[in-house]
Formats: C-alpha cells, sequence, structure tokens
C-alpha cells in the first residue's frame, strides 16, 4: 500500500479508523510496516506499507516496506541507492504519457544496463487490454502488476484488481518481513491475477481525470 508523504492510510487502519464494516483489525506488535485486517467470513488481509516518491526528474518511484519521507524530490539515481541499501525493493510504475521524453530515455536506460536485484517495473491494470505493450517490459526479467486506481470516483473498486501470486511462506507474525525478502531476491517472472481494464474504460477515465 504505497502512500504520498500526505497520506496516513496504514496508521489510520493500525488505529482501528476508516474499516471496511464488519472487518476489525489485528496489532502486529513484531512488524510496525504491516497491519492485520479480520473478514466477516474469517478472511486474513495483510497491508504492507510503503511509499509512493516523485524524483526531482518527476518519475515515479514505489518504495516497499518503506515509510520515511525524505527521498521525495531527490534524483532518481540517490533514491534508488538509498533504497537498495536498505534492501526495499522498488518498482518503477507504468503510467499513461509518464515514460516518454527525458523520463522515458532514464527508464530505458535503467533496463538496458540491466536492473539491479530488488528493481522492478510496474505494470498495472488501468493500462488497457489490447494496448501497446511498453517497449521496456520486454527487455525487463520481472514486472509486477499492481491496481494504481486513479483519483476518479468510483475508481476505488479497481483495488486488488490486478496483481500476481508471490510464490513465498508469510510469517503471520512479520509478514512484511516476509514480502520484502520474497521481493527481493525475486528473479523470475510471478504468475499474474486478475486482469486490466478495456480501451473504452480507459478513455473515459482519462477524460475524466483531465476535467477533474
Amino acid at each position: 500500500m504505497t502512500e504520498t508523504p500526505l497520506e496516513s492510510g496504514i496508521d489510520d487502519l493500525i488505529l482501528g479508523c476508516n474499516l471496511p464494516s464488519d472487518w476489525t483489525v489485528t496489532s502486529l506488535p513484531d512488524d510496525p510496516l504491516a497491519v492485520q485486517l479480520n473478514g466477516p467470513a474469517s478472511q486474513t488481509l495483510f497491508l504492507l506499507a510503503g511509499r509512493q516518491i516523485i524524483t526531482a526528474e518527476r518519475i515515479e518511484v514505489l518504495a516497499i516496506g518503506y515509510r520515511e519521507k525524505e527521498l521525495d524530490g531527490e534524483p532518481i539515481d540517490h533514491v534508488i541507492g538509498a533504497l537498495r541499501a536498505a534492501k526495499r525493493p522498488v518498482i518503477l510504475p507504468w503510467g499513461a504519457g509518464k515514460w516518454i521524453g527525458p523520463r522515458g530515455a532514464k527508464i530505458a536506460a535503467w533496463v538496458e544496463n540491466g536492473l539491479p536485484q530488488g528493481i522492478f517495473l510496474g505494470d498495472n491494470g488501468g493500462r488497457p487490454i489490447g494496448f501497446p505493450q511498453p517497449t521496456a517490459f520486454a527487455k525487463a526479467a520481472v514486472v509486477l502488476p499492481g491496481s494504481d486506481p486513479l483519483p476518479v470516483s468510483g475508481c476505488w473498486r479497481d483495488v486488488g484488481r490486478y496483481g500476481f501470486h508471490l510464490p513465498a511462506t508469510i510469517d503471520p507474525a512479520r509478514p512484511a518481513q516476509s514480502i520484502i525478502s520474497a521481493l527481493w531476491d525475486l528473479d523470475t517472472q510471478p504468475k499474474l491475477i486478475g486482469r486490466r481494464v478495456s480501451f473504452f474504460t480507459f478513455l473515459i477515465r482519462q477524460i475524466r481525470l483531465r476535467l477533474s
């Protein structure tokens, strides 16, 4: 659950705020980077904290298992270097119009030189079905999908619609560390789960986004 420096969703959930109806929260004293939610039908959902960072080059970086705010606005080489030093997985997510011009060239250079361990490209459920695959995807060993809903009314329903199966054993007492370690060591494409939106849905949402 990657949040901007202005958001506090994970903290709210830990405090029991904004919970879905009939859901409860279990504190994880051994894991401050995760929260456990319990559903009315005995569902268990672990949410892992993360940070959405916008670099000096205006490139979006998703830091997994990271909550600090000081990297926002820093050059991308410094951001990725700091996150790798902390052994935090990094996702460079695709977005409509985000990988063109100098920003696209920077992403292409990272991929061409070989992405270091723990650094991945990211796809999202908002990239429409039938849309040309970004060139960088073909050169990356692993592309991790996510939902990444737009800040448009109704798009909250997209949360969790597109993702992947991480082949790892999760320690329920320390789920964040389990997931961080598994992602750090991931070197093959995991199985995709869910599907992306149609081109019509993509077009309508982009229009609504730009008019909002």
